[in-house]
Formats: structure tokens, sequence, C-alpha cells
């Protein structure tokens, strides 16, 4: 965060152990922030190389290309998976007389997205993270619902910096402990 914004709150404060708590809680979210991102871009690079891998195996043009979406897409809670398969199947459509074939590539395709976000995702974020994943999936559902897929790739850090927030404030400290991991 800019230094001149954090003094800017800080002096709102008025006092030095109030400045000192929210350079304390600036810096706790950030520090969430980075790590959620860090850890995202890490599952999205991981979902992209074996989708790409995969394609390329099976014989699919433009396995390179369809990694990159995957990569992109994945960014995207739920629906980025779905979207992924679904351009994976057009393409596997159009390029296999098989049927068999599409389903296979369609079928590894959503494997490839369960396993990452059944296990990988989970582990990673629950090990890193002070979210558990039902405040996750809710804060999904709410944000969605508010502002549609803008809400959905906000969610996740808007509840981390819910929850760093609440665990620094005495009588919201029984919401950190519901959102905590």
């Amino acid at each position: 965060m800019l230094p001149a914004f954090r003094k800017k709150l800080a002096d709102l404060i008025g006092t030095r152990s109030g400045a000192r708590n929210m350079e304390e809680l600036l810096t706790e979210i950030e520090v969430q922030m980075s790590r959620y991102m860090l850890l995202n871009t890490l599952t999205s690079a991981g979902v992209g190389l074996a989708t790409w891998l995969f394609l390329l195996v099976a014989g699919v043009p433009n396995a390179l290309l369809l990694g990159v979406v995957a990569f992109f897409l994945n960014f995207i809670p739920y629906a980025g998976a779905l979207v992924t398969t679904a351009l994976v199947g057009a393409v596997a459509l159009v390029s296999f007389d098989s049927t068999g074939m599409v389903l296979l590539v369609m079928g590894g395709t959503i494997a490839i997205n369960l396993l990452e976000g059944n296990l990988v995702t989970p582990h990673l974020m629950g090990k890193h993270l002070p979210l558990n994943p039902v405040a996750i999936f809710v804060s999904l559902l709410y944000w969605g619902w508010v502002w549609g897929p803008a809400g959905t790739l906000l969610a996740v850090p808007i509840t981390v910096m819910l929850q760093v927030v609440f665990s620094r404030i005495e009588r919201l400290k029984p919401l950190a402990v519901m959102l905590d991991s």
C-alpha cells in the first residue's frame, strides 16, 4: 500500500497506539492478500500447464492456447472451470470424428479441474490462509449475487480482509472465529 495513504490513515486516528494498530492491520491485510494472489496464481498456472499437456498428448489442436485460456479462467471460481470445459469440448467436437475422443478430452479437463478445486486449492488455501471453506463458499455466493462475476473474483479477498479486521476488534472476534480455518 502506498506510504502516503498509510500516513493519512494513521493521522486520522490521532493517537500513536491507534496509528500503530492501523499500520499493523494494513500490513497484515497486505500480507494475506499477497499470499492469496500468489497461491491463486500458482494453482491457476498448474491448471493451465496440466490442461496444455493433457490436450497436447490427446492431439487437440491449439493445446497451448487452450492451456492459457484455462490459466486465466481458473481465476474465476467455479464458472471458470465450466467455461474451460465447454471451450475444450467445442474444440474437441470440431477436431475429432470419434465421440469417445470428445468425451475423453472433456473428461480429462473435468478431472484436472476437480483435482485442483477439491484437493490442491483447499489444501494450499487451508494451510496458508486464515479462512474456512464454508466461509469462502458463502462469500462466493453472496458477493456473486451482489456484484455478479466481479463479485466472485473479489469474494475471497474481501473475506480475507474482513477476517483480519474482525480479529483485531474485540467485539467482532466471534465473527473472525467463524471465518477462521
